[in-house]
């Protein structure tokens, strides 16, 4: 997959998508002064498959308004009970 990408092909994963290498570039009206320092930027772009957008596209997400951070859960469950600590010797 590297290789490729790397030789500037496209690469595509079946069921998962398509990955892209691209470039950004200084413009020049001379073929001349196109070389590799007029590279600006090289980055990778994906694109997800039809099955794989389809599935994004339907994901269902629940927020709870009331204890959207869940700290009184996290708190509870920090918190060690009694019973825990006698077990513990105390030097």
């Amino acid at each position: 997959m590297i290789t490729f990408i790397r030789q500037g092909h496209a690469v595509n994963l079946e069921h998962f998508g398509t990955f892209l290498p691209s470039i950004r570039t200084k413009s020049s009206s001379v073929e001349s002064e196109a070389n590799v320092d007029s590279i600006k930027e090289i980055r990778l772009n994906f694109r997800p498959c039809a099955e794989l957008r389809e599935v994004i596209k339907n994901i269902e997400f629940e927020f709870d308004i009331t204890d959207s951070t869940n700290d009184e859960k996290e708190a509870e469950m920090e918190e060690p009970d009694d019973e825990a600590e006698e077990a513990v010797p105390n030097p």
